[in-house]
């Protein structure tokens, strides 16, 4: 096996990507449960209790990827970029979380807002610098197809960020006026194809990890 720790590192990623889908999942059906059970207390505990348990997931989740990228770092430079750029927005969530505590008396809403978007750009970065990892790792192994894959999905990825990024952003331009019905309407459809393309494009970054470990265990 000539990469035995980038091998072990997206190992780590699959079962990391594979909990992160299943946490979206427990978070949408605890939000779905807390949302109709206000007048039930029964639901409302499940709700509670689901929502604990992807809380906990979610923390398995940074652990196993930080420790893929800490190994995978060993074989591939990628990796080791990822891995401070994770930390760096590990530190920006943080701080913005704690920042909203106090925000109501201090007015730093622009702030946290600017922490939270440094957050989500640097975490789609981080994909990327996996995905394109892998794909030199492989493409060292012989396997260009799967290379090509990787930096497709990488793509993808970031094309979806930009495109979720305009919708986040388009609602601001109406915020002393109400929204038309009709687009209210095509926001909420749009909002839909886009939750699905998403799962689309993360479904086949598990199937390209899965990939990635059989030619790397070569």
């Amino acid at each position: 096996m000539k990469y035995p720790s980038a091998y072990s590192a997206v190992k780590k990623l699959f079962v990391a990507e594979i909990l992160s889908i299943a946490v979206a999942l427990i978070a949408f059906v605890a939000a779905v449960l807390a949302a109709v059970g206000i007048n039930y207390p029964e639901v409302l505990i499940s709700a509670g209790t689901m929502g604990l348990v992807s809380a906990i997931a979610m923390i398995v989740v940074f652990v196993l990827q930080l420790v893929a990228m800490i190994q995978g770092g060993r074989d591939e430079d990628n990796f080791r970029t990822a891995l401070w750029v994770t930390l760096i927005a590990i530190a920006a969530s943080l701080t913005s979380s704690v920042l909203q505590m106090i925000e109501a008396t201090k007015g730093l809403t622009t702030l946290i807002s600017i922490l939270q978007a440094f957050a989500n750009v640097a975490h789609v970065i981080v994909i990327v610098l996996v995905l394109y990892g892998i794909a030199h790792l492989v493409a060292n192994l012989g396997n260009h197809e799967l290379e090509e894959k990787g930096r497709r999905l990488a793509l993808y990825v970031v094309l979806l960020f930009a495109v979720s990024t305009l919708f986040n952003l388009f609602p601001g331009f109406f915020t002393n006026k109400e929204l038309p019905q009709f687009v209210t309407v095509m926001f909420a459809v749009f909002a839909i194809v886009a939750a699905i393309i998403e799962l689309l494009v993360y479904i086949n970054i598990l199937i390209y990890y899965r990939r990635a470990i059989r030619t790397l265990k070569k």
